[in-house]
């Protein structure tokens, strides 16, 4: 067949070569006899007869395809899903949410330490610290008692009440004590009125001390109200209604240490009757004692000074023993020497003293001059310095009152005991230039180891001297038959405890003394009852009042330069 009968065959078949292979040269991957259905029989198309000519076969699906393509608009690149954010419980900003806000709660750790003893499980030392030793004895308490799924630490509520309710103490404080009312002061510059009056009528005004109430005492049991207003107002009293209660004995250093830094007041709880056992007998020496004074000047100007030191414990099956006795003549025995400068043979040192040594030693009705008279007659009015550690007894329908030797017979205390009033008397007739007289004994009906809280005088009789002796001064350990109590710490009395610190300088420091090299009586007794009776109200929450008798202010010790 020929083309030129066909006139459009002229026009449409160059046109047709020329797009092919145009297309060809720019997308080979257009011109394919396989590229797309479009291209089903290969050899039936347009050109593809069996005349040898050229054949050309065009995928006109392909060139559609590709003009779609091209005629789209490019996609955008992806983006992320965007989701609603989550709403912050506590806030935030920058899409962050603010964590739960910590809570800081107070809570009282000696008391957790103090029950966790009670409870069998040991948590160290009572110092008021949460360490490794008291987690690891809480984390024990809750195991042993069901709660071991509960947060493993002192501040879990639930498992601190169960252990109070063991504890079988009162409800605990609130927790946040902010409400708590701040301890009045420390023992060295806050002084109950008497004291206070007492250091001024002697020395004037003295800056950095004030008058300030007592501690407060929490109230015994078995009282009612109005017997409790009662003793408040005739005792100066104040109860506790707002402290954090102690479970058991702590130092007072570490009380006020507490009470300063958290600005609370802590509180013992004494029981309804404390009964106070033996400490560990040491028969002649109580080195520790020596941690009360090592930081203190040494004293000077004793050496030509006398000594007495009695320690009476042993009574046999007569009465009971007085435990801390000897340990309490031991410590003033180094005190004297290591500290305040006596020489070793002018003490006369007598433990269990019987009547006999008394009367050795003081004279007696029948030998009115004793060997500390005779010592004293070779010396130009020497001082002398007695101390007694001993069991006491009061006659209060004779008005008597007795220090008892270790062989004294109950019921024939005229004939086997020291008259105390007589004893002033011989004392004032010796010659020395002063006489400081130190009287550790409680002066009851009976000898009595109970205390009921809160160890208040029951008599109304004074043993004191009746009449003042001129350069005699007498520091008795409690008021009339008050009991006295022990220092843990030193296994001392509590009195002589501070006795011992007083005289060994801390009674001339500011801002109860002077700082003037000097320890005078009002000194020493203002600063020693300040912190027995201090200790006392917080560490036991009993009560202990120190006396001193009628006297001109004198000096009792001179310190070498600081």
């Amino acid at each position: 067949m020929k083309l030129d009968k066909f006139p459009i065959g002229k026009a449409v078949i160059p046109v047709a070569i020329a797009i092919a292979f145009g297309l060809a040269m720019l997308t080979p991957s257009i011109v394919s006899s396989q590229a797309s259905p479009y291209n089903k029989q290969r050899n039936s198309g347009y050109g593809g007869g069996g005349g040898g000519g050229i054949g050309i076969s065009i995928d006109i699906g392909t060139i559609i395809d590709q003009a779609r393509r091209t005629s789209r608009p490019p996609r955008p690149p992806h983006r992320p899903r965007i989701t609603t954010k989550k709403k912050c419980k506590y806030g935030g900003r920058g899409g962050k949410c603010r964590k739960k806000p910590r809570v800081t709660v107070v809570i009282d750790i000696p008391r957790v330490q103090n029950c966790l003893v009670r409870a069998g499980f040991d948590p160290g030392p009572v110092d008021g610290k949460a360490g490794g030793k008291t987690r690891n004895a809480f984390r024990a308490f809750q195991e042993a008692n069901g709660l071991e799924k509960r947060p493993r630490s002192v501040y879990d509520k639930p498992s601190r009440d169960l252990l109070f309710d063991l504890c079988k103490q009162p409800p605990p404080p609130p927790e946040v004590v902010a409400s708590v009312t701040p301890s009045p002061g420390t023992a060295s510059n806050c002084l109950p009125q008497d004291l206070y009056g007492r250091l001024t009528s002697a020395y004037g005004q003295r800056s950095g001390v004030r008058s300030c109430p007592n501690a407060c005492l929490p109230k015994p049991a078995g009282y009612g109200q109005v017997e409790l207003d009662r003793l408040a107002a005739s005792n100066d009293i104040t109860w506790c209604t707002n402290c954090v209660r102690l479970g058991a004995y702590l130092p007072l250093a570490a009380i006020l240490k507490i009470e300063s830094s958290a600005s609370i007041q802590l509180c013992a709880s004494p029981p309804a009757q404390a009964c106070y056992l033996p400490s560990p007998a040491i028969i002649k020496t109580y080195p520790k004692v020596r941690t009360i004074f090592r930081h203190l000047p040494i004293s000077i100007g004793n050496e030509g000074d006398l000594a007495v030191l009695i320690g009476n414990e042993d009574y046999g099956d007569a009465i009971p023993a007085n435990h801390n006795a000897q340990r309490d003549a031991a410590a003033l025995h180094t005190l004297l020497t290591e500290q305040l400068g006596y020489s070793e043979k002018n003490i006369i040192d007598l433990r269990n003293a019987k009547l006999a040594d008394f009367h050795r030693v003081f004279g007696s009705p029948s030998n009115p001059v004793g060997e500390l008279a005779k010592r004293l007659q070779q010396r130009r009015r020497s001082d002398v310095f007695i101390y007694i550690s001993s069991h006491g007894m009061t006659l209060e329908e004779e008005g008597k009152s007795f220090v008892l030797p270790s062989d004294v017979q109950l019921d024939a205390l005229d004939r086997t005991a020291v008259p105390l009033q007589q004893f002033y008397e011989t004392l004032g007739k010796l010659g020395a230039g002063t006489i400081m007289l130190i009287l550790e004994a409680n002066f009851g009906r009976s000898v009595e180891e109970l205390i009921d809280p809160p160890n208040l005088p029951q008599m109304s009789m004074n043993v004191m001297p009746a009449i003042p002796v001129p350069g005699l001064a007498v520091y008795k350990a409690s008021d009339r038959d008050q009991l006295t109590l022990e220092d843990p710490e030193y296994g001392i009395g509590l009195f002589t405890r501070y006795l011992i610190e007083g005289l060994a300088g801390k009674a001339d420091e500011a801002p109860i003394g002077n700082g003037d090299q000097r320890i005078d009586t009002v000194e020493l007794f203002v600063y020693t009852s300040n912190m027995v009776r201090t200790a006392a109200r917080k560490s036991f929450g009993l009560e202990q009042k120190p006396m001193l008798s009628e006297i001109d202010n004198i000096v009792v010790g001179r310190l070498a330069g600081r």
